[in-house]
């Protein structure tokens, strides 16, 4: 396997040819063992010759644990929480390390090999706490009770597998799903019903916006099969808190909900706010109905084209 910790180390395997080149020929070069779940790995240590970081060798029966037994060693000596990251290029499925829980997943590359791989791999892999995908491949299909959607926190950019049943069908907190299409103002219809009755029981908050669609929703398509209340400051503050993980830009604020539409669940009471343009579909859950205000991060930017400067409003960060 072929890995790296951005700037730190680099490990691989003594047959692995994209590396040949950096083998290590010095007899002398620092061996380490390395014991994780009781097996025993043996590797040598020589330095990149051009980057200046150590390269990790192993063979290559061990290729898919080594990554993990650094990882473990590392969180030992610092006293550091072992939380599981890993950036994963799916094309290189076959070098992912040996291991069917993963907190943290965000995916770089736009493609696999082949799309059936792209679904086994979630229903093998748990994503716990946050999942970041895009693009995978043109032809994939994911079940709609697929794993994936267990995931607390999902990012998506171009995923145009994913649907408004997925998303109902979603367990975690959080949701952002840009540059889709297939989502209209029926499936909004469908998700708001099945909220409604109950669903998505954890839901804090989703955004379904840049759609592929210049008229995908239409919001008075949706206006007539709800009884949307406007604002109520008696009942919800003004502002809403961003709790997403996956960073999001916009031209509008997002957060100001002063002027949205509001719907209350019978089964448990909770409000939910509902904004709707032709390209978005936002939607808000308050379980803290009076949340600390936070005002958004306006950021100036500037068009490449025409040189003109305008505001824009910046939510979340990567988180790694």
């Amino acid at each position: 396997m072929n890995g790296k910790t951005i700037g730190m180390m680099l490990w691989t395997s003594y047959d692995t040819k994209d590396t040949l080149d950096l083998l290590p020929i010095d007899s002398e070069n620092q061996s380490i063992n390395y014991s994780y779940n009781g097996m025993d790995i043996e590797c040598r240590i020589s330095m990149h010759p051009t980057k200046g970081i150590p390269v990790i060798w192993c063979d290559n029966k061990h290729k898919n644990i080594l990554p993990l037994a650094i990882h473990h060693s590392i969180c030992q000596v610092f006293n550091l929480i072992d939380t599981i990251q890993i950036y994963v290029e799916f094309r290189e499925l076959s070098d992912f390390p040996k291991i069917n829980r993963v907190d943290n997943l965000r995916e770089y590359g736009f493609f696999v090999d082949k799309a059936e791989d792209y679904e086994d791999f979630f229903e093998k892999v748990e994503i716990t706490n946050y999942l970041q995908v895009s693009y995978p491949y043109a032809n994939v299909r994911i079940k709609e009770d697929s794993k994936l959607l267990l995931t607390k926190h999902l990012g998506c950019d171009g995923c145009f597998w994913l649907t408004m049943n997925h998303l109902m069908n979603f367990n975690g907190k959080t949701v952002v799903n840009k540059r889709t299409r297939g989502i209209n103002s029926y499936g909004v219809i469908d998700f708001l019903n099945n909220w409604m009755k109950g669903g998505n029981p954890n839901l804090e908050m989703m955004l379904i916006v840049e759609t592929l669609s210049s008229n995908a929703f239409d919001a008075s398509i949706i206006q007539k099969n709800f009884n949307f209340k406007p604002w109520d400051p008696k009942k919800r503050g003004s502002r809403f808190t961003y709790t997403a993980l996956y960073p999001h830009v916009s031209k509008t604020d997002i957060l100001d909900c002063t002027n949205a539409m509001d719907l209350e669940r019978k089964t448990d009471n909770k409000l939910a706010t509902v904004k709707i343009e032709k390209e978005s579909f936002i939607f808000f859950v308050w379980n803290d109905p009076f949340p600390i205000s936070v005002l958004s991060d306006v950021r100036l930017g500037k068009d490449p084209k025409t040189g003109e400067e305008f505001h824009y409003y910046s939510y979340g960060k990567n988180q790694f």
